[in-house]
């Protein structure tokens, strides 16, 4: 165990239930390999027409952290990404889709020296691209891509085409990463040819979630984040359960799946440890996801309940 931690280990009991709902990112396989093939494509020289990627996953497994984390890293000081990279997230600006406005908003949130956004002026528009050049910025990631185009006019739709094309172009020079859907994404390369030959070669499929290594490794590097006393069970039929437990149908358009979102997964792992630390069993088992499920979706049994609180 890291000092962390440790740290984290010796709080008392409130604050050590508070901190399993802490920011925790776990690089798997997949998504290191992704990471690593954007990261070439900064290395590259600024073109006059700069290529990009995309990476796919259906919902609730993991891209925006991996956005987020991809900008924090690069941003970060002594960080050893060959320029800085803007995060995008879509879905946090549904009433305003238009992706001009929101780069220059972040540009210059986070790079002015007044931290406060530009706007789409010439003026504004020349600042951006100086901020850009100084603080070497080299690429953006735009999480739920989809929303480029989904439920807005054509006119609308075609702006936001161009400014991805035009933050490839000469001016910016952005590697630019689209993250989404994989069905949406096909759909946004078919309405624009000139997006897919960009975007539609280099990409990342992140796959849905299964009980192999990879998945047990994840799992067991996640329960030893939690500031756990005593170590934990996490074997096959440990990481066969929460796969189960935590598997959802999910609608998207027209389309139902059954599938194990890893925000699913995340947040059963938070809850059992969460009621391991208050109960004093300190690690966690297959039967600590049971329990988890249980209170998560309102099945716990009602006398047991009742007798726990006439105790208090």
């Amino acid at each position: 165990m890291n000092s962390d931690h440790n740290h984290l280990v010796a709080l008392p009991k409130e604050q050590r239930i508070n901190s399993c709902m802490r920011e925790i990112f776990i690089m798997r396989p997949e998504v290191m390999i992704a990471i690593d093939s954007y990261k070439r494509l900064l290395t590259l020289p600024r073109l006059s027409d700069n290529p990009g990627m995309s990476i796919k996953a259906k919902s609730g497994q993991g891209k925006s952290t991996i956005g987020a984390y991809m900008a924090k890293h690069s941003c970060a000081p002594n960080s050893d990404w060959p320029g800085k990279i803007i995060y995008i997230d879509l879905a946090r600006n549904p009433a305003n889709l238009d992706l001009t406005k929101l780069m220059l908003m972040e540009i210059g949130i986070q790079f002015s020296p007044a931290k406060k956004p530009l706007n789409r002026s010439y003026r504004d528009l020349a600042i951006a691209e100086g901020l850009i050049k100084e603080n070497n910025v080299r690429g953006a990631v735009i999480d739920e891509a989809q929303l480029l185009y989904k439920g807005l006019t054509d006119r609308h739709r075609e702006v936001n085409f161009g400014s991805v094309k035009g933050f490839s172009g000469f001016n910016w020079g952005f590697n630019i990463c689209l993250m989404g859907d994989p069905d949406q994404l096909e759909e946004l390369f078919r309405l624009d040819d000139t997006i897919s030959s960009r975007f539609n070669l280099r990409l990342a499929t992140l796959p849905l979630l299964t009980c192999n290594p990879s998945f047990i490794a994840f799992a067991k590097g996640f329960v030893e984040m939690m500031p756990l006393r005593q170590e934990s069970i996490i074997d096959n039929s440990f990481c066969v359960k929460l796969l189960k437990l935590a598997a959802r149908t999910v609608v998207t358009d027209i389309k139902k799946e059954l599938y194990s979102p890893l925000r699913s997964v995340v947040a059963i792992l938070r809850e059992a440890s969460q009621i391991a630390i208050e109960s004093g069993d300190e690690y966690l088992n297959s039967e600590s996801l049971d329990r988890a499920f249980c209170i998560m979706t309102n099945k716990v049994d009602t006398q047991a309940y009742l007798d726990r609180y006439t105790r208090l």
